[in-house]
């Protein structure tokens, strides 16, 4: 894989070019799990939906390692993707979406889940995997048939908790200008509990969210809009207590100079970087270029980012 690298104001950011089944290297949805001492020989796993022309025939999902968090390629072993259209079709979606990556409550098994649906119904599965190479069939974890828009079970951001119990957050579309945080909860990342509705800030409008937990305090990265300007871009919030969520919407990532890279900002992730006062952060960036014609959506990562 080949990468360039080049610095910006706040923070430097290295392009990633990542091969795809399609061979397009377009690519968003990254979800990142970092092992400081390594998983099966990768300190970083990423889990992402390629996006071939703007197909989303193509969104499905695919893993990655990395040793240095740029320059990724599939496990030695696995062919991507996870599932196939054809999976999807079978299952009753129309395409795949939504992924996201976390190891399971015994600490040591990787848990992939992503997003099928259609024009009024959606769902979550979920595939593990104790090597990164053989992954277990997909099981279905959370449905909702009844959804008017066809994007009310958005994006899943989901955090292991100290006593290994989980807790998920997805975006539900009410308009689009109107759109809402769910919390949920499980003991085994399997049974979901009912949703219960997050406070965010009044003027912030979320697509999609990421989430991670520094010891009791929990840390979103919400790409989405404000009332004010429904737009794509990358806005950071903190919680306490998992519903009630606090923060600016002032844009939190800046774009880069290059249009042609991330004129917006779609679903993104990020890993704190330990021992760092104030916190330090890597945050891929799934940038969306201001031709979509013309050239891919792609990743950017920056290194020691402090929101």
């Amino acid at each position: 894989m080949t990468w360039g690298r080049v610095r910006t104001q706040r923070a430097p950011y290295e392009l990633l070019l990542i091969g795809t089944p399609d061979e397009l290297q377009t690519v968003t949805h990254p979800s990142v799990v970092e092992v400081p001492e390594g998983w099966n020989g990768y300190r970083y796993w990423m889990l992402l939906t390629p996006y071939g022309n703007n197909n989303s025939a193509t969104e499905n999902p695919c893993v990655y390692v990395s040793q240095d968090g740029v320059s990724f390629g599939p496990p030695p072993g696995l062919t991507n993707p996870l599932a196939t259209l054809a999976d999807a079709q079978a299952a009753g979606w129309s395409h795949w979406s939504d992924t996201h990556l976390l190891f399971m409550d015994d600490g040591v098994t990787l848990g992939a889940y992503w997003r099928g649906s259609t024009g009024t119904g959606e769902g979550f599965y979920l595939s593990t995997s104790t090597d990164g190479v053989t992954w277990s069939p997909k099981v279905k974890v959370l449905e909702d048939l009844s959804t008017v828009l066809g994007s009310e079970l958005l994006s899943p951001a989901i955090v292991r908790e100290a006593d290994s119990s989980f807790s998920m957050w997805t975006v539900r579309q009410i308009t689009s200008s109107d759109r809402r945080v769910d919390h949920r909860t499980s003991a085994d990342g399997i049974t979901w509990s009912a949703a219960t509705e997050c406070t965010i800030p009044a003027a912030l409008v979320p697509w999609h969210i990421e989430v991670q937990r520094i010891g009791s305090t929990y840390h979103a990265l919400v790409s989405g809009g404000t009332s004010a300007n429904i737009g794509d871009n990358l806005y950071y919030l903190t919680s306490s207590d998992q519903t009630t969520w606090e923060g600016s919407t002032s844009v939190a990532v800046p774009k880069t100079p290059d249009p042609t890279l991330d004129a917006r900002h779609y679903r993104s992730c990020f890993v704190p970087i330990e021992g760092t006062s104030p916190q330090e952060w890597r945050v891929w960036v799934s940038g969306i270029p201001n031709d979509e014609a013309s050239y891919p959506w792609r990743l950017i990562v920056r290194d020691r980012f402090v929101f």
